[in-house]
């Protein structure tokens, strides 16, 4: 899928991921107690092997979003 970040300070990125993580869904579910500065993480897979793409402090985005069109996916 691909989504577009919106940063804090304005920017927007795109980012191709299979997979994202928050802070408040995958801390608590590994039973770590909460990061001090939670981090959102977009993982891939690439070549066969899993991807960190990008790894952010959540205070930093002010919005994720999936833009993906429907039939971009694999068929």
């Amino acid at each position: 899928d691909d989504y577009e970040v919106i940063w804090r300070t304005g920017h927007v990125d795109r980012v191709s991921a299979h997979q994202v993580s928050w802070p408040n869904n995958s801390d608590e579910a590994q039973g770590r107690p909460p990061a001090e500065h939670p981090r959102v993480h977009f993982h891939a897979e690439v070549d066969g092997r899993w991807r960190l793409m990008l790894e952010a402090r959540e205070d930093d985005i002010l919005s994720i979003r999936n833009v993906t069109r429907v039939g971009d996916g694999p068929s």
